[in-house]
């Protein structure tokens, strides 16, 4: 029985290819490369203030209620 991915190869794809065009895949790399060699703890969650703003023009419909 084959199950879909969780993500497509293109969303993938493009995850990649923004980090490695702008030269930022180092940082995304960074905290795991960090964790495995033992310099530090598992982040589990963090709690940092958040906004968003919200206009009427906007094309979002993303949001979820905060828990």
């Amino acid at each position: 029985m084959a199950t879909s991915p969780r993500f497509s190869d293109d969303f993938v794809l493009t995850q990649a290819s923004l980090y490695w065009f702008t030269r930022t895949i180092s940082t995304l790399f960074r905290p795991y490369d960090e964790y495995a060699a033992g310099l530090t703890q598992r982040v589990e969650r963090v709690d940092v203030p958040t906004a968003v703003a919200l206009f009427p023009a906007d094309l979002t419909d993303f949001l979820r209620p905060c828990r």
